[in-house]
């Protein structure tokens, strides 16, 4: 009889060990912090123009090329020497955020603006210029009709898809990061802040260009 009742005791020790165990609230709820929810992402895949605010008017949108992306399909802009610009509002501050695209430059200056009002002026762009250049990268946006030029040299050749990724950090003076196919490039200078405006698109004077893949992470 002791013998049945001590493997009773051991059996019932186990069960509330083991139960513990795979329970988690018990045993870890001391030390397991909350989930934290982060990396949720918006994502444009080139296929609709729904929802954009597109051009400043029928000869200067961009239009959704069925044949050609990363993978097709992707939006378009072009031809040359005409202005094509497209927006929508993020709902919320670019702070703290990854935005990334992929961009196939054909000819002129091609850019990307974020962080704006409605109207593109009080916040961030970034300047992509196809061939070697040294006017690529971040300046103060004040417009959708172009980004203004900036301070990095990088070569674009005509025709080729590269990934572009800018790191935001918290806005200020040098936290703003870019990098071409992964390699880093440069930063924002002090007068290239960002405020709390949502809005963001392409903002190309004179260009031809392909984008693709847009995603904004935060």
């Amino acid at each position: 009889m002791y013998k049945i009742t001590t493997l009773l005791a051991l059996l019932f020790s186990s069960n509330l060990l083991f139960s513990q165990a795979v329970g988690t609230p018990f045993i870890f709820e001391t030390y397991k912090a909350p989930y934290v929810y982060q990396n949720i992402v918006t994502s444009y895949d080139g296929s609709s123009l729904s929802d954009w605010i597109n051009g400043y008017g029928p000869d200067n949108q961009l239009s959704v090329d069925a044949n050609v992306g990363n993978p097709a399909p992707s939006f378009y802009g072009g031809p040359s020497a005409a202005i094509r610009a497209f927006r929508r509002d993020f709902g919320q501050s670019f702070k703290n955020k990854t935005i990334e695209f992929d961009i196939r430059l054909q000819s002129g200056k091609s850019g990307f603006a974020f962080g704006c009002d409605i109207n593109g002026d009080n916040g961030v762009g970034i300047t992509l210029n196809t061939g070697t250049s040294s006017i690529n990268g971040l300046l103060a946006n004040d417009n959708w009709f172009y980004t203004n030029n900036s301070s990095n040299s990088y070569t674009f050749s005509s025709g080729q898809w590269y990934a572009i990724k800018i790191e935001t950090g918290d806005g200020t003076a040098g936290a703003i990061k870019w990098y071409v196919n992964g390699i880093y490039q440069g930063t924002n200078d002090s007068a290239s802040i960002l405020g709390d405006y949502g809005y963001f698109g392409t903002a190309s004077s004179n260009a031809v260009f392909y984008i693709d893949n847009i995603k904004i992470t935060y």
